[in-house]
């Protein structure tokens, strides 16, 4: 089976010290605190069909970009604080006896194979998932061949 849509990280320039150290980091934290959208990837004949979970992000937030061949998924934090610890007050005022929900900054990228028609890229947002069909060039279409007589 071949990955026609592949997830690849974010372009970033770090010093192999401090990928060292982000690696440390996330390997110390439980995966619930980890904001990475799960992903279905489909292929039709004629479209590849991407549906991303994002519960509880509001439609706004999220953004999709296309730049080259990397598509991304991105949408900030809420601007909530994230300490967790009881007696912590929300932003009216309530006084927290328990909180294990936050909203973090969350970001995914694909390449895209280069039979994606990058210009007919839709996306739908509905009960926490982004769904993204994308179609192919004409070219990539599977056509029949009249033979002739």
């Amino acid at each position: 089976m071949r990955y026609i849509i592949r997830h690849v990280e974010p372009r970033r320039i770090a010093s192999a010290d401090y990928q060292r150290r982000m690696n440390a980091e996330s390997a110390r934290r439980p995966d619930w605190e980890q904001r990475t959208p799960l992903v279905d990837v489909r292929e039709t004949d004629d479209h590849y069909l991407l549906q991303a979970e994002l519960p509880g992000t509001a439609e706004e937030a999220i953004e999709v970009k296309v730049e080259d061949a990397l598509l991304t998924i991105t949408a900030p934090a809420d601007g909530q604080t994230h300490d967790t610890q009881p007696g912590r007050k929300d932003s009216n005022g309530h006084t927290f006896l328990m909180h294990e929900r936050s909203s973090r900054p969350f970001g995914r990228s694909f390449a895209l194979p280069k039979d994606v028609n990058r210009d007919a890229i839709t996306a739908e947002y509905r009960n926490g998932v982004l769904t993204l069909r994308l179609e192919k060039t004409a070219e990539s279409r599977p056509r029949t061949i009249p033979i002739n007589e």
